[in-house]
């Protein structure tokens, strides 16, 4: 199905990979839109479509073009012979090609040495036939190329599925068995009458099973929609996939310098004992998530929230003594807000021009007036009368919604989960590419708290060159 075309207006039809290409330019720009409903909706489509494409690439690596031809043979007795070449050719096409490739080379060749023009000989043409017809039915190897490339996006079609409804919460993860199933991922089902939170942890552990890495810590944390109803008795590490979660960092990162993964599962299944280091400790961290749904308008009668979340932050990252950054404290704070941005798609240049605007209307001095205009109502109006600058302050909004800004002990700066507060430890864990937070339970492991973008930590800086500075770290 995957190779049909899809039926999109009438007779008019475009086939799946430009239609998910469409869809991924659709979502790009749905993200400057005014609501979230639209932008759920765009995700949810790009999941179901990325599984499908995924689908497409394993039948096309798995089965080449001239075996289909083959299967397609209605007569038995043609449709077996048909198989055996293809079978011969696969295992002895080189064979094949070498034997006359050599022929037609000493025929060539005896020509030549006989005083004769080298093309004209009828017996030439065999050879050269043959090696022609060896070529173009030749089937290409049999690939799991589509599989290396399948480990690498599961994790993020997963946090995109998380944003589609299901009206019991174990079918968030019961709908993709059959997908990933039929993509050659296996999952045994649950006992029959688990509970969501044994599914979510069975899921989870299948996962990192399979593809051997701790990636799908990447979705670990609270959801903010989850604060009043956390999952019990299960591990921290484990997702809660019955809520959305908005990714800290969008990059491909390598604070752990491209480590391979070391960790194993407890006797229990309940924990993961992990290599890593703690490299810091969070001293600050704002006091509200951004809000993506704020709009700032001159006639506003009081401050934005969000606003005074920005300025105090980056006020006091511009004060802050012993930047770790190899970067002005504008360009770290660029970089820090931007770690959803794709540049791959989006001009860095011009973004940073506009940054620069916005950067200037939060920093500037603003005496306050009186109690009626408070310097954040004043930094509000300022933004809202440039409509280039006010369009990016939304935009901004709603790329860092749900994330807390962050500045550590050590004196970096970041962002990070909404769940996260001071006092919780930086870590890197081999094999995994962002920083992670962790809180301390005792003596019994740590707390996943969530992944971070942390400035002088994403890209190895930091990751110890030995082994054996490598601590045991034990997730609970």
């Amino acid at each position: 199905m995957a190779s049909e075309p899809v039926v999109v207006c009438g007779s008019k039809s475009i086939r799946w990979s430009p239609f998910f290409w469409g869809l991924m330019e659709a979502l790009e720009l749905q993200r400057d839109g005014e609501t979230d409903s639209s932008l759920n909706a765009f995700k949810s489509l790009v999941s179901v479509t990325s599984l499908w494409l995924d689908l497409y690439r394993k039948e096309e690596f798995s089965q080449p073009v001239v075996r289909k031809w083959a299967d397609n043979i209605s007569h038995p007795l043609l449709s077996d012979i048909a198989t055996r070449f293809l079978d011969f050719l696969e295992n002895y096409s080189q064979y094949v090609i070498y034997l006359h490739s050599s022929i037609a080379i000493a025929t060539v060749s005896s020509q030549m040495l006989r005083g004769l023009r080298p093309l004209n000989n009828i017996w030439i043409l065999p050879p050269l036939l043959i090696i022609g017809v060896t070529m173009f039915f030749r089937p290409t190897p049999r690939s799991n190329a589509w599989m290396e490339s399948f480990r690498g996006m599961l994790i993020d079609v997963l946090n995109m599925t998380r944003h589609r409804q299901a009206s019991e919460h174990q079918d968030k993860v019961y709908a993709l068995y059959g997908v990933l199933a039929a993509l050659g991922l296996d999952l045994h089902l649950p006992k029959e009458k688990a509970s969501f939170e044994e599914v979510y942890l069975d899921f989870t552990k299948q996962i990192i099973n399979w593809q051997g890495s701790l990636a799908i810590l990447r979705e670990a944390g609270i959801p903010p929609a989850a604060d009043g109803s956390r999952l019990s008795n299960t591990p921290s590490w484990v997702p809660d996939w019955r809520w959305s979660l908005d990714r800290v960092s969008l990059r491909r990162c390598r604070a752990a310098n491209e480590s391979p993964p070391d960790f194993r599962f407890s006797e229990s299944g309940l924990e993961i004992c992990t290599k890593g280091i703690f490299v810091d400790t969070l001293a600050s961290v704002t006091a509200n998530e951004l809000n993506r749904d704020e709009r700032c308008t001159a006639d506003m009668l009081a401050p934005c929230g969000s606003i005074t979340v920005l300025a105090g932050w980056v006020q006091r990252v511009r004060q802050l003594q012993g930047l770790v950054a190899e970067l002005s404290p504008e360009d770290a704070i660029f970089e820090v807000l931007h770690s959803n941005t794709d540049f791959n798609r989006h001009d860095r240049n011009k973004l940073r021009d506009v940054f620069h605007k916005w950067y200037i209307v939060v920093t500037a001095d603003y005496p306050a007036l009186d109690e009626m205009h408070p310097e954040d109502l004043q930094i509000a109006i300022n933004l809202a009368n440039v409509e280039v600058v006010y369009r990016y302050h939304l935009r901004l909004l709603r790329s860092m919604a749900g994330r807390k800004l962050l500045i550590t002990k050590g004196g970096r700066i970041g962002a990070g989960p909404w769940s996260m507060r001071m006092g919780d430890i930086v870590a890197l864990i081999a094999g995994f590419g962002l920083p992670m937070l962790l809180r301390e339970n005792g003596r019994q492991g740590y707390i996943v708290v969530g992944a971070a973008h942390i400035q002088g930590l994403m890209d190895g800086e930091a990751w110890p060159s030995k082994v054996g500075d490598l601590k045991e770290i034990v997730l609970v």
